[in-house]
């Protein structure tokens, strides 16, 4: 969202050019432009790949934006979350229109809303990870694969869409970032540790979610796919591990049968 504008000028004749200023350039305001059809312009019209901005309806400036099955969420720079679509779907009690954002109000236990710093929602998912400024990471949306790390021993009743709620399971952790596909939940933590809840957790501990194959490693950021799940160490080391079919892990991987890789260190790449 900014850049610099450099000049360069001939001071003399038959000489190499040479710099003759800097002009920082930023942009007056981020702006936000749309393809295709989705649940962000649900009921405005039909599919169209021409380019749309979208109105957003705030003063604030665009941070992020990410999109689930049936809704979506918008950060800006101040730490404020909006959401647009079904508002049942991350049980908020206020009908949202098509086309308007309204406000995701996170609340620590006993004190004022919190801003939030990162979120991340699948694609089709139906739960989204937010972040907080201080560290804590909380779970709204449906769970329905133990995405929400609420690991009990009674059976589960029907699935049901939750509030930002604390992860307890991540309590005592200081968060950093996180990563969802539709179904897993992956956490990175201060300390550089990751953390897989759900659907894609097979090389997590039961106990905990602690990928333990990757310790003496520091994670510092993780991308989850559709069934698989990529770490990059702050040594620029990317692992991956999951479902390698497709060569999504890039590996080698046999035509005809399904892989599923443990966590495995890609050389050569930074």
């Amino acid at each position: 969202d900014s850049s610099t504008s450099r000049g360069l000028g001939d001071v003399y004749k038959r000489q190499p050019l040479v710099s003759a200023g800097e002009l920082p350039i930023k942009l007056a305001r981020k702006c936000v432009e749309l393809v295709g059809s989705s649940i962000v312009d649900e009921g405005q019209g039909p599919a169209s790949l021409e380019r749309g901005q979208v109105d957003f309806g705030v003063d604030d400036e665009v941070g992020s934006l990410g999109t689930g099955k049936e809704f979506s969420l918008m950060l800006t720079s101040s730490g404020k979350l909006y959401y647009s679509g079904k508002s049942s779907a991350i049980s908020q009690k206020q009908p949202c229109p098509p086309g308007r954002w309204n406000e995701v109000v996170v609340s620590r236990s006993g004190s004022a809303p919190t801003s939030i710093s990162q979120f991340s929602v699948g694609l089709d998912g139906l739960h989204a990870l937010l972040v907080g400024e201080e560290g804590s990471v909380y779970f709204t949306g449906t769970s329905k694969r133990g995405e929400d790390a609420d690991r009990t021993d009674r059976p589960r009743r029907q699935p049901k869409p939750s509030k930002p709620k604390k992860m307890s399971r991540m309590e005592g952790h200081t968060v950093l970032t996180t990563a969802c596909n539709s179904g897993t939940s992956c956490i990175v933590t201060k300390k550089g540790e990751l953390y897989v809840f759900g659907k894609d957790s097979s090389h997590a501990d039961f106990n905990t979610g602690l990928v333990n194959d990757l310790s003496g490693h520091t994670i510092i950021s993780v991308a989850a796919g559709k069934a698989h799940i990529v770490a990059l160490s702050s040594n620029h080391e990317v692992f991956t591990f999951g479902m390698n079919n497709k060569g999504q892990c890039g590996r080698e991987f046999p035509l005809s049968l399904i892989h599923i890789s443990e966590p495995t260190r890609r050389r050569g790449i930074a």
